[in-house]
């Protein structure tokens, strides 16, 4: 099951897992039920990283906190509600800044703005900006989070539905499937809850394969003949059912 918003997040302990300096991948799945005027935020750690759809502009957004500029890429255009998207930001330390929606490039050339420090001590959210405003209307689903800048090919295998456990795993810092909870399955972050977070279907993901994508990969073992699997994913709003099958 996939996780669903509207008035309500989720919020994840500070973690130094979750804290980055130098470079990082931040991925995700959404399905939007109306986008509001300002910014539905998605993932925000405020004062080091943030993805975001800005609805008044049309665009998404991620935006990064290099210690003395606040860096951002936009870009990908109007995003239509009641589908499920995907998008991924990254930043790096030779300033390098890049957006994918649904694995192709939406945006590389940032734009800056002063007047903003780093701070590594503010909780993980998803849904909110943490205050009870710019809420996202949708849903998330396999939200990850990697201390390294994926490749191209990576960021492809994302968007056509491998889960992100299987994307360099060596570098893997935090990752939420957000099914029936909101846990993390990399350091085990629980995080607390605001609002109603809603369990809904969830996008189709692949979550065993013959071997795992990127540096210093190795193989998991394969699934049991037959073996199939549906899965759901957290909604913030109104809808509510979960199904699984194997």
């Amino acid at each position: 099951m996939a996780r669903d918003f509207s008035a309500s997040y989720l919020q994840y302990a500070d973690n130094p897992a979750l804290d980055f300096t130098t470079e990082m991948t931040i991925a995700a799945w959404f399905n939007a039920d109306s986008w509001a005027a300002g910014a539905s935020e998605m993932v925000r750690k405020d004062g080091n990283y943030i993805l975001r759809y800005e609805g008044g502009l049309s665009t998404s957004r991620f935006i990064w906190f290099d210690g003395s500029l606040v860096r951002y890429v936009e870009g990908g255009g109007a995003v239509s509600t009641g589908a499920w998207r995907h998008l991924v930001g990254q930043a790096s330390a030779n300033d390098a800044y890049r957006l994918y929606l649904d694995g192709t490039s939406a945006g590389g050339s940032p734009t800056t703005f002063t007047g903003a420090s780093r701070t590594l001590t503010n909780p993980l959210l998803m849904g909110s900006n943490g205050s009870g405003a710019q809420h996202l209307d949708g849903r998330l689903a396999e939200v990850g989070i990697w201390v390294a800048v994926l490749d191209t090919a990576e960021v492809a295998a994302l968007a056509k539905g491998c889960s992100p456990a299987l994307i360099r795993p060596a570098s893997l810092r935090f990752y939420a499937p957000l099914i029936r909870d909101g846990n993390d399955l990399k350091i085990g972050l629980i995080p607390s809850v605001s609002g109603t977070v809603n369990v809904v279907d969830h996008p189709r993901v692949v979550r065993r394969y013959r071997g795992f994508i990127g540096a210093a990969a190795t193989s998991p073992p394969p699934p049991p003949a037959g073996f199939v699997q549906r899965r759901t994913h957290i909604h913030l709003g109104t809808r509510t059912g979960s199904r699984q099958v194997a």
